[in-house]
């Protein structure tokens, strides 16, 4: 099948990570990871049509993955599905009041399972990639930006760099995960980082936000 969505997987049994790869691989491209703090480097390199998680995990929850998922760039563009054994009436209500697709049962006829996850996608795949924050303005699918109409012409680290931050608006954010997301495989200085800060704040100085750095974190603040 061609351009089969492409899915990551999130559970600490490596007999589930088998064994749902290979029933749900004649429908989707199926990836599967058993630590969810690999992430935010699988995020930043590939894109994900859906992420499956389960919940009960040691290191992690379910509940804390998907707010972390969430917290990346490209999360609000993620379908995300709560996949578990807990058939519970309380978690599946706990579960489907986080900012989840659907919550899923590990129990499920696959059928089934493949036809809500495929529509949870379809759901997502209408969103609006513009994005705006107080005067300005970007496109994810054009890569471009705006300030007051005005377009601001942007290196492609620079764009990376405000991507995470204003996809991550609500959160102050580690420098080292917007480093993994903008010099993803290269080593750079903590210096290189504050070049491209202040290249990036000298030309969206009419922008009535502004990037605080502090300690080893970034976040946006209101002038």
């Amino acid at each position: 099948m061609l351009n089969k969505p492409t899915i990551l997987y999130i559970d600490d049994d490596h007999e589930n990570l088998d064994l749902y790869k290979e029933v749900l691989e004649d429908k989707f491209n199926m990836i599967t990871i058993d630590n969810p703090d690999s992430i935010y480097p699988l995020l930043s390199k590939q894109i994900f049509d859906a992420v499956l998680v389960d919940i009960h995990m040691p290191l992690m929850d379910g509940f804390e993955v998907v707010k972390k998922i969430r917290r990346h760039p490209s999360g609000p563009d993620i379908a995300l599905f709560f996949f578990s054994s807990d058939e519970s009436k309380m978690m599946k209500l706990k579960g489907l009041g986080e900012s989840v697709s659907d919550y899923l049962y590990k129990s499920m006829d696959i059928d089934e399972l493949s036809l809500r996850i495929s529509k949870g996608i379809k759901g997502f795949s209408s969103q609006s990639q513009i994005l705006t924050i107080g005067n300005l303005k970007t496109n994810f699918s054009t890569f471009q930006v705006f300030i007051n109409e005005s377009e601001i012409h942007l290196t492609l680290t620079e764009y990376k760099i405000l991507m995470f931050l204003a996809k991550s608006a609500a959160y102050m954010v580690e420098k080292q995960d917007l480093k993994d997301f903008a010099y993803y495989q290269e080593v750079v200085s903590d210096n290189n980082l504050r070049v491209h800060l202040a290249n990036l704040r000298n030309k969206l100085n009419t922008w009535n936000h502004s990037i605080l750095s502090r300690d080893n974190k970034i976040n946006l603040i209101h002038k």
